[in-house]
């Protein structure tokens, strides 16, 4: 619900809707039906974003699709629900009808809705509550009170009158209906997370709430929930790693901050201070479309509206009750972080989406989420600038993935932005440049002073008179921010001790935000108003930066990773002439650094010696790089790519070996496997995957590095050592439900291992879990599952399997030509013992469903093997019929 209350103000002082607040105490069954909604509200059940007590009616409920639901409780310990008993409750509902068209000068988006004890009788009830009420308009608008009638006019009533009975419904409770709605609230509670110890106590809270006018939201009603007895790692508990999008949170001064100060914040986005993207319903249903676990990549350069654009989304999906949507608030995710989520979104029947805002290239959650495979629906929605070190991490993570580039600014969106700034749009020519460059919040500076330079002048100027210390601090920041970098706060202090909490003076605030696991990293303005600060106060990067160098300290690991990543984005455009020109003070900076790095930092400093033009010293680092232990998987990530590069990866391979056999990490793991498949030695190959079992043991079998060892073996026949086969039968009896997993393990069985032991294995895997689902969205799965197992000539199994295939061909989703390629594989796998009545099923199938192309695979392809199985002229009828097109 974006806007307001259709009825409010004076609306909702009247004497006959201020009567509820009069004698609200007592009324039981309207409060406890108001806390069950309630408990709904804090997950955005059916949408439901706001809710409001007395007012109205008992209950007035807002929903996120702008629709709003007018709720009237009547408990009869003793009566019937009759015509008599109904016209007040209905004339009521038409009084809110004609205000709310009054104030939207149209038909409003209200319905309503009677909750009663009272048994049914009468006609005129039954017509209302079968969906012809609408016949008793004019009865109804008769019986109106006078009042209304002058004021709006018997034709008016009429009209309101139909529309109320139209959009009235009646929900039946009986006698037991206090008892069964406090069992449904438990069940909520219990949903949510709550335990059953908590349920008295949550319970009388949640009716503290329950004040007269009280206007709930999501948020409102999730900080009483969390306060009792959820688990630490619960999305709704503060400090968790994975916190949840709260719809209807306080927006403070959130439009001062979206396009003031280019920040874009969970605050402004409740206020909808955005602009709406034209392509959100687009990246909305891709979402949505999501089966299993997967990542979305947002790319654009700074200032696209990535990171809006990523929680626009996110807010209005957990709005309208699609997704159970949270954030990464910390890069330390832990297992149960993860099941606290994964429960909760099971329990709500909705994939889980999770918000990665530039993330650190380290991030472990899109790994994490791999392991979890096809057995929960998990998305991971992350923005990042293209072919950055986060974005080549995040591709390389084992969940898979998909890149969404920002699309150019439309005129629509341009347009948008013009009227909620109130401003201009700029001159055609400079318009078409804005667009095209994709920056929306460039274009915002440039509309609000002219230039961005400008914007961040008035921005700054202040700061720089009235607090100089704080504004080389806040200098600083923006020049690593124009990279979207953070600064250590321990480094900042250290040249600056007058900044502490710089984040939050009065002067400062709102210009700078806190970041890190630790809330200890800051960082400066968006990346553009960054730049604009940079280029506005004449700050030379290259010297700034490199005084930045000289600060750190280089046994800090945070410290000296933020000074090789500056040094980094220093040495490239526009800033690498700058650099260049003071390359000996860069050299000496970064020398200090080389003594307590490890061997990535090593490879990166080589590579920025060498763009400063200093390749004798280049060389030295590259050599005490070579002589360095690798310590971590990001080191042994970039040893990989350093050894392809030179064409020697063969000799390499011992050292990663010995890395990934001597430390239990997973960062980089799945690709060195694969890396290693095809350029390695047969003893390397019967290492590696010894090695890797062992540490799949360990970790209870993660579904990206499971599958990358069944490639391996499935490629190179030396992996295939004695007592290897009966590892793999392992594997798979331990691993977790997922597709990929089977394709890999069914195609190792077809190529490599068509024997009955690893069949059956196969098999007790692929029946836990495989459906016509499944089948349906991945068909390679189910046709390579059921042609391992004709190979293994596993009857009963291919039975099963065959059936599987036969069902899913016979879904209406399933595209025609897949169709077509399940049947085939059907009739080709099938036993022979049943190929009559697989060829049977398969053309009644074809006949269901119309399927031509299918029915001619299964009668021109198979000829030979259909043989006999029909007599002589039914074969000509069919030959005749697929010739024609045409089905019997």
């Amino acid at each position: 619900m974006n806007g307001a209350w259709l009825i409010r103000g004076a609306k909702l002082e009247t004497p006959a809707r201020s009567g509820g607040v009069w004698a609200e105490t007592g009324f039981e069954l309207q409060r406890a039906y108001a806390v069950l909604k309630a408990v709904e509200l804090a997950t955005c059940e059916d949408g439901i974003v706001a809710l409001r007590y007395e007012g109205a009616q008992d209950i007035d409920l807002g929903y996120a699709d702008g629709r709003q639901v007018h709720v009237q409780l009547k408990s009869r310990a003793s009566g019937r629900l009759d015509w008599t008993f109904l016209k007040p409750v209905l004339l009521g509902f038409l009084n809110d009808w004609l205000d709310a068209a009054e104030q939207l000068g149209e038909a409003p988006p209200l319905s309503f809705r009677l909750v009663t004890t009272a048994p049914p009788v009468g006609s005129r009830v039954a017509r209302l509550m079968s969906g012809s009420g609408y016949r008793l308009a004019k009865t109804l608008a008769t019986s109106a009170p006078v009042r209304l009638k002058k004021r709006h006019g018997a034709m008016a009533l009429e009209t309101g009158a139909r529309a109320v009975l139209e959009a009235t419904s009646v929900e039946l409770m009986g006698a037991s209906a206090l008892s069964n709605l406090t069992l449904m609230l438990h069940g909520r509670l219990a949903r949510f997370g709550v335990p059953g110890t908590d349920f008295k106590r949550t319970h009388g809270e949640l009716l503290a709430q329950l004040r007269a006018r009280a206007n709930l939201r999501p948020a409102n009603v999730i900080e009483v929930l969390a306060g009792h007895g959820l688990t630490p790692y619960h999305p709704a508990v503060a400090g968790s790693s994975l916190k949840l999008v709260r719809v209807g949170g306080a927006v403070g001064e959130a439009t001062e901050t979206i396009f003031r100060e280019g920040r874009s914040t969970w605050e402004a986005i409740e206020a909808h201070c955005d602009i709406p993207r034209t392509q959100s319903a687009t990246l909305e249903a891709d979402l949505l479309g999501v089966r299993r676990a997967e990542l979305r990549v947002l790319t654009g350069p700074g200032g696209s509206g990535k990171s809006t654009l990523a929680r626009r989304i996110a807010h209005d999906l957990q709005a309208r009750g699609k997704v159970m949507a949270t954030e990464l608030a910390s890069e330390t995710t832990t297992p149960e972080n993860w099941n606290a989520l994964l429960q909760l979104a099971a329990a709500l029947e909705r994939p889980a989406l999770v918000i990665l805002d530039d993330v650190s290239p380290s991030a472990a959650a899109p790994d994490q989420v791999a392991a979890f495979g096809d057995q929960h629906t998990i998305i991971l929605l992350a923005t990042t600038r293209p072919d950055s070190d986060t974005h080549t991490a995040l591709r390389a993570a084992g969940v898979a993935s998909r890149d969404v580039e920002m699309a150019e600014i439309s005129d629509e969106e341009a347009a948008a932005l013009a009227a909620r700034m109130g401003r201009p749009l700029p001159s055609d020519l400079e318009l078409r440049q804005l667009k095209q460059s994709r920056q929306i919040f460039l274009l915002a500076m440039v509309m609000q002073e002219g230039a961005s330079e400008a914007f961040a002048r008035k921005l700054g100027e202040p700061l720089k008179r009235e607090a100089p210390e704080l504004a080389e601090a806040y200098f600083d920041l923006c020049v690593c921010a124009r990279n979207d970098q953070a600064v250590p706060e321990s480094l900042l202090l250290r040249r600056h001790p007058a900044a502490l909490d710089l984040d939050k003076r009065p002067k400062t605030r709102g210009l700078i935000s806190r970041q890190g696991r630790e809330g200890d990293l800051l960082r400066g303005s968006h990346a553009l108003l960054a730049e604009g600060v940079v280029k506005a106060f004449n700050i030379n990067p290259a010297v700034r930066g490199v005084d930045l160098l000289r600060s750190a300290d280089p046994q800090s690991e945070r410290e000296r990773r933020f000074a090789v990543r500056l040094a980094q984005t220093l040495v490239t455009e526009p800033d690498l002439n700058a650099a260049r020109a003071i390359a000996a003070e860069f050299e000496a900076a970064l020398l200090t650094i080389v003594g307590h790095a490890e061997y990535s930092d090593l490879r990166r400093i080589a590579d920025i010696l060498l763009a400063l033009g200093r390749p004798a010293v280049a060389d030295q680092v590259s050599a005490r790089a070579d002589a360095t232990p690798l310590v971590t998987g990001v080191d042994a990530m970039m040893f990989m790519q350093a050894a392809e590069s030179n064409g020697d990866f063969q000799a390499g391979v011992d050292r990663l070996l010995t890395f990934y056999g001597e430390n239990d990490t997973s960062y980089g793991r799945r690709n060195f496997i694969a890396r290693a498949t095809h350029n390695t030695r047969a003893d390397q190959i019967e290492r590696l995957v010894s090695q890797t079992l062992t540490w799949l043991r360990r970790h209870h079998f993660p579904t990206d590095v499971a599958k990358s060892l069944l490639n391996v073996v499935t490629i190179r026949s030396e992996a295939d050592a004695p007592g290897q086969r009966t590892a793999l039968i392992e594997l798979l009896a331990r691993s977790a439900p997922d597709t990929r997993l089977l394709l890999a393990a069914s195609t190792l069985a077809f190529d490599r291992f068509p024997d009955s032991s690893f069949a059956a294995a196969l098999r007790q895997y692929a029946e836990a879990f495989l459906t016509p689902h499944i089948v349906a969205i991945h068909p390679q799965v189910g046709t390579t599952y059921a042609r391992a197992l004709s190979k293994a000539q596993v009857a009963e199994g291919l039975d099963w399997a065959v059936t599987l295939l036969l069902e899913t061909a016979a879904r209406s989703d399933v595209p025609s030509y897949e169709q077509g390629q399940l049947l085939k594989t059907a009739v080709m796998a099938a036993p022979a013992v049943t190929i009559d009545e697989v060829r049977r099923r398969a053309i009644a199938l074809v006949q269901a469903e119309e399927t031509k192309t299918a029915l001619r695979f299964i009668r021109q392809d198979f000829a030979l093997a259909l043989t006999g199985s029909v007599s002589e002229p039914e074969q000509r009828h069919d030959a005749t019929a697929a010739n024609n097109g045409t089905t019997r």
